[in-house]
This record gives structure tokens, sequence and C-alpha cells, in this order.
């Protein structure tokens, strides 16, 4: 039987993207896999700057509209894995980025690309960007440690992941705190 972890309370992430942006001087945030808009709305004054990318077309049109009165926050549509070069080419300072663009089921189900989660094209893209003091929040390490109930076969082990950040940028700090993996520069 596989064991079920619970995640923490949104509140408990939302306060970590606020101490991590603080902490690293990120003014900008770029958030993959918007929903229903919770950690843009919840740190919408926090930030300079917001991008966020849904792939889902009315959850896209929902938040659009919902965010159309910040002139900060921009809301993207398409498959962040793909939109994310376009994205990092607007960025000349380091940004924090909220890595949450997968399909899930539920009562309102997000949307499924050509995979259940693009986490390895959006990561190898950050990690390649010449601005090398980004902050990068991974949220659902559950998902990726398989301690969840639906089928997370297509979704890379934890031990992929770490190896790719490991591999491409070794010196950054990795590690995983209340449900996310946290990668971040050394501190000055």
């Amino acid at each position: 039987m596989r064991k079920i972890v619970q995640p923490p309370p949104h509140t408990v992430k939302q306060k970590a993207v606020r101490t991590y942006a603080r902490q690293f001087g990120c003014r900008t945030l770029v958030e993959t896999g918007t929903y229903l808009g919770e950690m843009v709305e919840a740190v919408r004054n926090d930030f300079d700057r917001i991008i966020t990318i849904e792939l889902h077309p009315k959850l896209y049109r929902g938040a659009k509209a919902f965010f159309a009165k910040y002139p900060h926050i921009e809301v993207l549509h398409g498959d962040s894995g793909k939109l994310m070069p376009s994205v990092l080419q607007t960025l000349h300072e380091p940004a924090l980025f909220w890595l949450d663009g997968h399909w899930t089921g539920g009562p309102i189900p997000t949307a499924r690309g050509e995979k259940e989660t693009p986490i390895m094209e959006e990561l190898t893209a950050i990690l390649q960007h010449a601005v090398r003091r980004h902050v990068i929040l991974i949220d659902d390490y559950r998902i990726f440690a398989r301690q969840v109930e639906f089928d997370a076969s297509q979704y890379p082990r934890v031990k992929e992941v770490f190896a790719l950040i490991r591999n491409m940028r070794p010196d950054l700090k990795v590690f995983v705190e209340n449900d996310m993996f946290v990668v971040h520069p050394p501190r000055n």
C-alpha cells in the first residue's frame, strides 16, 4: 500500500515564495500552472512583475480576466515547457520560479500537455539562462516521490530531478522542505 502524504496548507507555500524572494532579492515571480490563481493573488503585492503560465483554456481565460486590473501581472496561455525560453528572454535579473505546472485530476482538472509535467524542460531552460541567481521552488514533491493516490509514472523520479540540477548547476543548493524542491544559489 502506497503511503499518502498530505501537502502543507497553501499558506505555507505562499510564505516560502515570499521568504525566498526576499532573501535573494527577487522582484519578479514566474509561475507555471496558474490554476485558480491562488499563488499570484496571495503574493501580488510582493513582486514588481509576475508572469504566470496556464495551459487549460478555461483556467487561462479566468485568470486573464481576474488579473487584468493589475498591470504588473501577465497571464500567458500555453505549455510552460515550451514558453519558458521566451519568458526567460525577458528576464535580466534574478527571478523566483514557482513551478507547479502539471496535470491533475480532481474536481477542477487541469490540462494535460504532451507530458503530464514539463518540469524537466522548464528546469533545463532556467538552469541554462544567463542570469545565474534565480531561485526555483518546485511544488508537489510528493508526486515525484510517488507518495500520491494517482498514477505518477510519467513524472520524473526525485533522483532524476536532483541529477538534472546537480549536473547542470553543481553550484546550486538543492533540498526539500514543505512538499517543495528548493533550489537556490549560495547565499552571499
